[in-house]
């Protein structure tokens, strides 16, 4: 039986969607995340089971758990659910692309909110700190993750969408070799260490560059950055 691995995999696939979703939201409603994060994040998770939880049951919904009949290799998707699992397949690989490409827009975003938003107070201007931050850590995760499994989901929606002729070993090893986990797990340690390395140099390089401001350029730069706009006073 390949349930559990089925079940696993939508649940995994559900995962960084509601990391995306999550990192939106905080984004937003930076101003005042603090006060409901947490309830955002239960609200989140939960909604993630029931959509991992609740495709697997809508594909597998004709599945004989319990049938005597022999099978050569037992897959969850198969020739009889095909335009479920087409469905299902596709859904996934479509809101895994979705979520790569939104990371950097989010960051983006995050990046003028803190070049922009200069008056805010302390709590919003750490939300936005945070959100970079968290932001830069998670892009390779993120970015992998939904390559590598829109990748196999999609070879799975193109078996089942297209109607591949293969026989049942066929399917097995066709399966397995678009299955892409193994060069996720061996490349993803390498973006990371290299994400941390770049953000490591970014800051030390900006940290150099407020040292070696002299008097009048921090005092241009203060002026610039706290001078209060005219016409608010006048």
């Amino acid at each position: 039986m390949r349930t559990p691995i089925s079940l696993t995999l939508f649940l995994n696939a559900a995962s960084i969607p509601t990391v995306v979703i999550e990192r939106a939201i905080a984004t937003y409603f930076s101003s005042r995340y603090e006060n409901f994060g947490k309830s955002i994040a239960v609200i989140l998770i939960v909604m993630q089971l029931t959509i991992g939880i609740g495709s697997f049951l809508f594909m597998s919904s004709n599945f004989k758990l319990f049938d005597s009949e022999k099978v050569v290799y037992c897959s969850t998707a198969n020739k009889e659910n095909a335009l479920k699992s087409a469905a299902v397949l596709g859904f996934y690989a479509t809101i895994d692309c979705i979520s790569a490409l939104t990371f950097p827009v989010l960051f983006c975003i995050n990046k003028r909110f803190h070049r922009n938003k200069i008056h805010v107070n302390l709590s919003h201007r750490y939300q936005i700190t945070e959100n970079i931050s968290s932001l830069q850590t998670l892009s390779p995760i993120v970015a992998f993750h939904s390559v590598f499994l829109a990748l196999y989901l999609g070879a799975l929606f193109m078996y089942f969408a297209i109607d591949f002729k293969f026989s049942p070993k066929q399917f097995a090893i066709y399966l397995e070799s678009v299955q892409l986990t193994p060069l996720y797990a061996l490349t993803l340690p390498i973006a990371i260490v290299w994400t941390e390395k770049h953000v490591r140099k970014t800051i030390q390089e900006n940290c150099q560059k407020a040292i070696e401001l002299t008097g009048s350029e921090a005092a241009n730069h203060y002026f610039t950055i706290f001078e209060t706009p005219k016409g608010k006073n006048g």
